[in-house]
């Protein structure tokens, strides 16, 4: 049996992929909060033990504990997919927690012996592409994340770094009803998607655990985009829809 680590907390992604690798493996789930509402999403699943971030006195997270514990799980697979959610928009803090906290993760790792043989890293659109809503540091953060599973696929030997970018419409617990009062909305972003589906939480899911099996062992260094295949649309084509 595998062990797995994900850094997702809250995220209906990182929940969505505990749960499928809960089923069978074991996972330890770390979040800044572990509430009901967290617990709640696994029904008592006895292969699901839940983390929370150890804290240091200024409110950041405590590195060395959780490289500690890191060593004491001892898991075969990593996968971050958390997202930075402050209370208030602090591109330094975001920088910090997905950008330098894995690279500090990560090479932990490389100095010590280890059954990890796979990490997995949540990506986005913002890495190769301008999204309107957000501002440089954000898109400075996503590109970096790329760089990450680029870089370490060939400067790590052994453990396979992968990347897994959903795009802008995936259908979440959060969102559905969202879509369901919004027909038009719905309907014209499926038009627009080639497979006329949007994403699932779970699809997301069962690439992370294909990703991470023996069938992908030649997989390496990889941004997957599991999108339905819109961004291989030409973009001025749908000025004029």
């Amino acid at each position: 049996m595998m062990t797995h680590v994900v850094f997702g907390g809250h995220s209906p992604i990182a929940i969505g992929i505990t749960k499928l690798l809960s089923q069978e493996e074991d996972v330890y789930h770390f979040s800044r909060e572990v509430d009901n509402l967290l617990k709640n999403q696994f029904q008592n699943n006895s292969h699901v033990n839940f983390k929370t971030f150890s804290l240091q006195d200024d409110g950041s997270i405590d590195l060395e504990q959780i490289i500690k514990e890191l060593a004491e799980i001892d898991p075969h697979t990593v996968i971050f997919a958390g997202r930075f959610r402050g209370i208030n928009y602090d591109s330094l803090e975001m920088y910090k927690f997905e950008v330098l906290f894995p690279i500090k993760i990560i090479e932990s790792f490389t100095l010590a012996k280890s059954r990890l043989t796979n990490i997995i890293f949540l990506c986005s659109p913002a890495g190769t592409k301008v999204v309107p809503d957000q501002d440089i540091f954000y898109h400075v953060n996503k590109a970096s994340i790329d760089q990450i599973v680029r870089y370490y696929s060939v400067n790590v030997p052994k453990v396979r770094f992968n990347g897994i970018s959903p795009g802008a419409f995936v259908l979440k617990d959060r969102n559905v009803d969202f879509y369901n009062s919004n027909t038009v909305i719905r309907d014209r972003i499926k038009d627009f998607i080639p497979t006329n589906e949007m994403v699932k939480v779970e699809d997301i899911a069962l690439l992370t655990r294909f990703l991470i099996s023996s069938e992908a062992k030649q997989i390496n260094g990889q941004i997957l985009q599991i999108d339905g295949g819109y961004r291989n649309k030409e973009e001025s084509t749908n000025l004029f829809n």
